[in-house]
């Protein structure tokens, strides 16, 4: 009886506007272009930026880390999977950053990385 009320209950969680989690444990869905909910997703994608930038490693770590800078600066192939889409982003992060800033090539690369894991954080913000 208990498995069946359970189950039950379940059931109802998927159908849409019956049952389900009381009120007061949903988040409300925001707005399309509420502002509030814009700034606060810009300030967790500036705190992340903020962290990665502050705490990357200055130079090549180890590991594969070598190996994917010098594919990344030769546009070559690494091994399986290869990972081509980030080859290329990291290929031209490595170009602007040392045309821009005259920095080693890893600046440009880690910085690109950074920005992608804040941009990973905002997307969990908005996901949650």
């Amino acid at each position: 009886k208990a498995t069946v009320s359970v189950l039950n209950w379940a059931a109802r969680m998927c159908v849409p506007g019956r049952g389900g989690l009381p009120h007061r444990w949903r988040r409300a869905a925001p707005r399309a272009g509420d502002p509030a909910e814009h700034a606060v997703g810009a300030v967790v994608f500036a705190a992340s930026l903020a962290v990665y930038m502050s705490t990357a490693y200055p130079d090549v770590a180890g590991g594969d880390s070598g190996e994917l800078v010098v594919v990344a600066h030769d546009l070559g192939v690494q091994h399986p999977p290869g990972y081509p889409t980030v080859t290329l982003l990291t290929a031209a992060a490595e170009r602007v950053g040392t045309w821009l800033f005259d920095a080693a090539p890893t600046v440009g690369m880690n910085a690109l990385h950074n920005a992608l894991g804040a941009v990973a954080n905002t997307a969990l913000y908005y996901a949650g």
